[in-house]
């Protein structure tokens, strides 16, 4: 693809800097979204292939970024991916970025209205309960990062019974009840103080699952309504030929 063609529609800000977790040591973690030419989907490259749209990451300067092509973007969105659907939500400003008004352009905007349409309540479900499955796994194979996942996996798992229990989330976790276990795990410390034990992460995580199994149990069933991705995909493609 002819990547000084692409434009970006929207930067935001993810990670703990987002969640309200961030401390001096943070690093700064931005996630975009860009259009490419629509024309690059079906012109050949040098090598004979058309070219296959995948995220892009690269750190400069202790800044995390990664992107994605708006396609590419709303397909796992469609999908509930924890982390795309966590940028629907993200903030788009950070003063520890130089000029950093992440400002979103006018169809950016109109992306993040997409977001009560891409999901749906069992692909949340089982998209989160499937990310929480892999943290606990890496958690239980004894990871050096214990309690930087468990903090993600809590977080995450709560994210998902607000959104099916109340049609949206907030990301960021102050004042609500992953905070003070977020706080103490990402220091790999004890709510209760001393060294993390595994158990307590375990046990917490399984109550903060158990609490998302209800809410899926009892909520109305929430369909992907594909017609407004579509409508606005395709106006997309056709201003960025």
């Amino acid at each position: 693809m002819e990547e000084n063609n692409n434009i970006e529609y929207l930067r935001v800000i993810v990670g703990s800097h987002a969640h309200g977790l961030a401390t001096p040591e943070s690093d700064v973690d931005i996630r975009s979204v860009y259009v490419a030419p629509t024309k690059s989907f079906f012109t050949y490259s040098a090598n004979g292939g058309l070219p296959k749209v995948k995220a892009n990451s690269h750190t400069e300067n202790g800044v995390d970024d990664t992107s994605f092509e708006i396609g590419h973007f709303l397909h796992l969105a469609m999908k509930s991916n924890p982390s795309i659907l966590e940028m629907f939500r993200a903030p788009n400003e950070y003063s520890g970025i130089k000029g950093s008004q992440l400002a979103h352009h006018l169809r950016g905007k109109a992306l993040l209205s997409l977001f009560p349409y891409v999901w749906s309540s069992k692909g949340v479900y089982n998209a989160y309960r499937g990310y929480a499955s892999a943290e606990r796994s890496r958690i239980l194979e004894g990871s050096v990062k214990t309690g930087k996942l468990g903090a993600a996996w809590v977080r995450s798992i709560y994210n998902a019974t607000q959104l099916l229990t109340t049609g949206d989330f907030n990301i960021n976790v102050i004042g609500t009840p992953v905070e003070i276990y977020a706080r103490a795990w990402k220091k790999n410390e004890s709510v209760f103080g001393g060294l993390l034990p595994i158990a307590e992460v375990t046990s917490i995580g399984a109550k903060f699952e158990r609490e998302l199994d209800y809410a899926y149990a009892n909520s109305p069933e929430k369909l992907t309504m594909i017609d407004p991705v579509n409508d606005f995909i395709l106006k997309i493609r056709g201003e960025n030929w």
